[in-house]
């Protein structure tokens, strides 16, 4: 665990850093790790044969000439299905207040 001490930026922080073993070790870690991770910048990693039929599945069928026809039909839908439940609760609550009103005396 690093102390408070070693995140302060500024003079306070460099000072304590620089005597600080514990946050040397933990610059040197990260350096080390920056430095492996900038190696393996350029290194290509092929897909598993699996990934495209699952990714392929998982999207559905969908129209050649334009692909994303299917996903906007099922968003299409859902928005009308949210919408239709929106209205049918907003007019239960009407007539609820409505016979609500006509049962009050007057």
């Amino acid at each position: 665990m690093i102390a408070v001490a070693c995140r302060l930026p500024g003079r306070w922080g460099r000072r304590h850093r620089a005597r600080c073993l514990r946050c040397q070790a933990a610059e040197a870690r990260a350096r080390s790790t920056a430095r492996l991770l900038r190696s393996l910048a350029d290194e290509v990693v092929p897909a598993p044969p699996e990934l495209a039929p699952a990714v392929l599945r998982r999207i559905g069928r969908q129209d050649a000439r334009a692909p994303r026809r299917e996903l906007v039909r099922q968003m299409i839908g859902r928005y009308a299905a949210a919408g239709g439940v929106t209205v049918a609760t907003a007019a239960a609550v009407a007539t609820g207040v409505i016979r609500r009103r006509s049962r009050m005396p007057a």
